[in-house]
């Protein structure tokens, strides 16, 4: 069984692996079923307002995180 630091350090390895294919798909501003059908959704749902404190889990490559700053948003992303 691996200890914290073994699985942190073999998630970073598999993410640093993926990063470059996720980020080509998903693009600056996304693509186009996140943009189309999840972000349009989401943002009805989070209904964020200018000042508001967002945590962002699971940003990806922070697409949409940008897109809540952009919206008048305070964020915090991590994935």
């Amino acid at each position: 069984m691996s200890n914290w630091s073994t699985t942190t350090d073999e998630s970073k390895k598999r993410w640093e692996i993926n990063a470059d294919f996720w980020d080509e798909r998903m693009g600056e501003h996304s693509n186009r079923f996140h943009r189309e059908i999840i972000r349009p959704s989401t943002e009805i749902l989070l209904d964020a307002k200018s000042g508001e404190k967002v945590i962002d889990i699971a940003c990806g490559n922070g697409n949409f995180s940008q897109r809540l700053v952009d919206l008048g948003a305070t964020v915090t992303a991590f994935d």
